[in-house]
């Protein structure tokens, strides 16, 4: 083993170059793989971490002229409460934003990080400073210093709230509150009607919010989960109400399933990306290794002749592979951490409990194994023939050991030109001696390269038609109005029907669950 070392550091000085540019485009292909594979995993899972984190199982809105008080409910845990304002249309970056999709929360301050991850920014401290919810900020553009204006129902406005059947004139002041942040809840996923959040502060409260028409939101995790869902429903949707009130439970158990399904289809695309980047980087690397073997077995028959046998020979190849397996591998590695703040994308990314530059130990670890068993493997055949000194000579001296290509066979019977067969035998036929290259998988790589690049297109044109199509994927309407009183829904109704622009309308009561084979499943009836 000695002279195969020795020969492995005179071939390590000698064509370091080649050996470099072998490693970095098993960098290249490696870390590109473990990017897409740990972006699927981290899509999966986002979701679920940040339930375990900042989730909860219901949020229960009320308006009344008393707050909520729900600690005595049996399995129930109030993780925080506090005012929720009663507000007309408002203004976001200058954009209309009806009354119904947005709330104004001012949540006791200490408890909010149990419920919100702040993403940019910071927390409101001022009058008028406000922190957004992700989802509001994309669909209107907001930034930290845009402006979000809200008009206000004063208290004695009450019974005229409650009894409207549409958005009653606001007679309280009308603020422009600075976004000073951007936040992530339960709240803020999109789901059947748009629902958008903002913050104000406790000073807020202090200086405006005692004269205004103010309700309640009560977080709360309930023992068992779901399954407490409907008795905690029917518990609240029974609680006496003052005045002219009412009470709401929003149950966030849910929405989850939906939010998942929606972020599905990524991690699915992610999967996808990193088996066609694997196929295409195996075809390209079989190709690399088998024609640097094929370069480096010029001197084999000089070691040979002074006393290397086959199987000396074979783990020389096998060494150099195993050097540029290892280089690839560290490459891999740090293209895939640097990656790694670029995903996941989208709602994936605002549920998403890390940030920054993240070692996934487990798809790492397995990856950088992985590397360097799949280049060791790919080059062990080239290696085994490269070996064959002998063999190879035999066959070098044969006047025609093999046969030309059957495509070019057929152009010479058609009558090509000389150009056109000669670049075809060069293209398609092996050759010998040190014009032998490795067409084979050349052609392979080729191939899966292309199919590679023309799936990830389909696919990603696919998904950008599914998202860009709502009734695709069962929104098979134009506006949802929630948030509103039977009463106010079935008065609006009648506008809608007698419009000649609207063409279906269809309205009822939600917020009811039921009991399915033992599933909590939220009805509307």
């Amino acid at each position: 083993m000695r002279g195969v070392q020795a020969m492995f550091r005179a071939e390590l000085r000698r064509r370091w170059a080649a050996w470099r540019a072998l490693a970095v485009l098993v960098a290249l292909v490696g870390g590109t793989v473990l990017a897409g594979v740990s972006a699927a995993r981290r899509t999966s899972s986002a979701v679920p971490s940040f339930v375990a984190r900042y989730g909860f199982d219901a949020a229960v809105f009320g308006f009344s002229s008393k707050p909520l008080d729900l600690t005595h409910i049996r399995n129930t845990d109030v993780i925080s409460s506090g005012p929720v304002y009663a507000n007309g249309n408002a203004l976001a970056g200058g954009k209309f934003v009806p009354s119904n999709d947005i709330s104004i929360l001012a949540p006791p301050m200490p408890r909010l990080s149990a419920t919100v991850k702040l993403t940019s920014g910071r927390l409101p401290t001022g009058v008028r400073d406000a922190v957004v919810g992700f989802s509001m900020q994309q669909q209107y553009g907001l930034h930290v210093g845009s402006i979000v204006t809200v008009p206000f129902y004063l208290l004695s406005e009450a019974k005229v709230v409650f009894n409207s059947n549409g958005t009653p004139t606001p007679h309280g002041p009308t603020v422009r509150f600075k976004v000073v942040g951007v936040e992530v809840s339960m709240l803020d996923f999109p789901s059947s009607f748009p629902s958008y959040t903002m913050y104000t502060s406790p000073a807020f409260g202090r200086a405006i919010g005692r004269h205004l028409l103010t309700g309640s939101v009560v977080i709360v995790r309930l023992t068992h989960g779901s399954a407490d869902l409907p008795r905690f429903t029917f518990t609240v949707n029974h609680l006496p109400v003052a005045g002219q009130g009412f009470t709401y439970v929003q149950s966030e158990d849910a929405q989850i399933a939906a939010i998942e399904g929606s972020i599905h289809p990524q991690a699915i695309g992610w999967w996808l990306f990193a088996l066609l980047a694997l196929l295409a980087g195996l075809g390209l690397l079989a190709q690399a290794l088998s024609r640097q073997s094929l370069v480096e077995r010029e001197t084999y028959p000089v070691l040979s002749a002074i006393g290397f046998r086959p199987g000396q020979l074979f783990w020389l190849g096998m060494a150099r592979a195993a050097a540029i397996g290892a280089a690839g591998t560290a490459g891999a590695l740090a293209i895939a951490v640097a990656l790694s703040p670029l995903t996941p994308v989208g709602e994936a990314r605002a549920a998403e409990t890390t940030t920054g530059f993240l070692f996934d130990t487990l798809v790492f670890g397995l990856g950088a194994v992985a590397i360097v068993v799949a280049t060791l493997l790919l080059a062990a055949l080239p290696s085994w023939r490269a070996s064959q000194v002998r063999a190879a000579q035999r066959r070098d001296e044969l006047p025609s050991a093999r046969s030309p290509s059957r495509v070019v066979r057929a152009l010479a019977v058609t009558g090509a030109p000389p150009s056109i067969l000669g670049g075809s035998r060069h293209a398609l036929e092996r050759g010998r001696g040190r014009a032998s290259v490795p067409v084979a998988t050349a052609l392979l790589g080729t191939a899966v390269a292309v199919v590679a690049l023309v799936a990830t297109a389909v696919f990603g044109a696919s998904l950008s038609n599914l998202l860009a199509t709502p009734r695709l994927y069962g929104l098979g309407w134009q506006v949802d109005l929630g948030n509103l009183t039977y009463p106010q829904a079935a008065g609006i109704v009648r506008g809608l029907v007698a419009n000649p622009g609207v063409a279906k309308v269809t309205y009822g009561v939600a917020g009811k669950f039921v009991d399915v084979n033992g599933a909590t499943v939220q009805a509307t009836i």
